[in-house]
């Protein structure tokens, strides 16, 4: 079975069988109000987010995940030291150590 483990799980290494998806005005709305709640819990503006998720059989979502920050995205361009500081600036911005 190509694109999963042996036991259905979605293999990583072999993303074949995720497509492209154009969400629906629910699912869109249900990602907006995520993305409106953890900015009022933040008292921050969130300027870039992502929104995925998986459906079950029956089509409800099951896994939801609310991305709001991937250090993958730009992270290995820069030096060691600026990575941390940069952490260190998100951790602080989000539990008011600042």
């Amino acid at each position: 079975m190509v694109g999963k483990t042996n036991d259905g799980t979605p293999n990583q290494k072999d993303r074949q069988i995720i497509t492209s998806y154009i969400p629906t005005n629910t699912e869109m709305g249900l990602c907006l109000e995520i993305k409106q709640h953890v900015e009022n819990k933040l008292r921050k503006n969130l300027n870039f987010f992502r929104c995925d998720f998986f459906k079950d059989k029956s089509q409800k979502i099951s896994i939801l995940e609310f991305e709001m920050f991937n250090p993958g995205f730009f992270f290995h361009k820069r030096e060691r030291e600026e990575n941390l500081a940069i952490a260190k600036n998100f951790i602080d911005s989000i539990t008011n150590n600042r």
